[in-house]
């Protein structure tokens, strides 16, 4: 009885069911890496636009915005005589950079 019991536990065939809840298991531990590992927060590159003449400054925010520029924030510095130098900070996210699963399988 003893013998058909050790029989029993190193006779075990191959099991297709389980083969199939592994891969899945492994799938599902390599999504949840991927979700772990990925940077939801974009990283930004910053340009600095300066004008004096409002029409050539205004020209100049335009040009960035169709590259895809945003305007931050924006300063008047008094600059003599009677004219004001108009500054302007503006960002856009960085585009260069692959992706975080990419990094990922790179390794």
């Amino acid at each position: 009885m003893i013998s058909e019991f050790n029989q029993q536990i190193t006779m075990k065939s191959f099991d297709l069911r389980s083969l199939l809840v592994g891969v899945l298991l492994t799938m599902i531990v390599v999504v949840v890496m991927l979700i772990a590992t990925s940077e939801s927060t974009p990283r930004w590159e910053y340009r600095i636009v300066e004008g004096y003449i409002r029409n050539d400054f205004q020209d100049q925010i335009n040009a960035a915005a169709k590259d895809g520029w945003e305007v931050v924030s924006m300063a008047v510095v008094p600059n003599p005589p009677n004219t004001a130098r108009q500054v302007a900070v503006m960002k856009r996210p960085q585009s260069s950079r692959p992706s975080a699963w990419w990094r990922f399988w790179k390794k």
